[in-house]
Parts: C-alpha cells; structure tokens; sequence
C-alpha cells in the first residue's frame, strides 16, 4: 500500500508498505498444456529440442544423453495430470539442483521474467511442488514451480517402486 500525506509549504511524505511475504525472483516462464509455469532463473542451466520418438509417452520420468551424461527428466505434464494435446515441439528444460542435472519436459519455452511470489494457500493441489503464484501482466497467473521439491518427490516415488 502506499499512503501519501502532504501539507502545503511543508512538503509531502510517502509511506510505502510491503508486506513480508513478498519476493521478487528472476523466473524462467514455459508453457505446459497452454497453462504458465514459471521457474526459478537461478536453477535453469540450458534449454533443448526435445524428441517425442522418446518413451516419456508412458512414464512421468525418463533419462536423456546430454553430450555423454545421462541425464533423468521428468514429465510435467504427467506429474500436473495436464492432458491437452501435446505442442508439436516440446521442449526440456535442464535444471542444477544441489549439484546435479535434472531436465523438466515443457511444451514450450518462453523465456526471462522477473517475477512477484505470491503465496498460495493451504491446501493447494500439489501444493508442495508449487512455491507461490504470479499475477502476470494481462491478470493471468502464472504458478512457481518449486524443482527441488519435485525432484524431491518423483526421488520418493521412484525409491517406493523398487
């Protein structure tokens, strides 16, 4: 909020308040099934062409060679239960979390912007691999995806079926 305040011949004084919960983070926005997700820049190492002769046709994760290192990837739009028809050129997001490579499969990448963390309330639909949402500038909202936590689940799930 802003409060302003003047007295004329005195000057004029400006209050801005922000409230606590409020981050600004440089985001990485892609578009899974026409819905905006938006990633933190700070994790994202490259983008590619992803090749949909692959076999993510059945599984929410699989592996890629990235340049002779293997790479696991994970199906967004698996994992969200997205199930509009496929981009014709979907695209992988390589991600660094804690060291180590993890691709995201997206429909299409759009690219830098900075953006305002909103939080989301509890109770949310897979709210643990959401960090907060975005109010875009055409009133649309972007959800934060939280890639540690994701890894972090599709970790659990994948050691439970072993």
């Amino acid at each position: 909020t802003i409060d302003i305040s003047s007295v004329e011949g005195h000057g004029a004084e400006v209050i801005l308040t922000i409230p606590l919960t409020l981050s600004i983070i440089d985001g990485f926005m892609v578009d899974i099934g026409g819905s905006l997700f938006i990633f933190n820049l700070s994790n994202v190492r490259e983008c590619l062409d992803f090749n949909s002769a692959s076999d993510s046709e059945t599984e929410s994760q699989f592996v890629i060679n990235l340049r002779d290192e293997i790479v696991p990837c994970i199906d967004l739009r698996k994992i969200f239960g997205i199930n509009r028809m496929w981009s014709a050129y979907p695209q992988i997001v390589i991600t660094e979390i804690a060291g180590e490579k993890f691709g995201f499969l997206v429909d299409r990448v759009i690219g830098k912007y900075q953006t305002v963390v909103k939080p989301l309330a509890r109770g949310s639909r897979s709210s643990d691999m959401i960090a907060g949402a975005t109010i875009l500038g055409d009133g649309s909202v972007a959800l934060i995806l939280d890639a540690n936590a994701i890894v972090r689940n599709m970790s659990t799930q994948a050691s439970g079926q072993l």
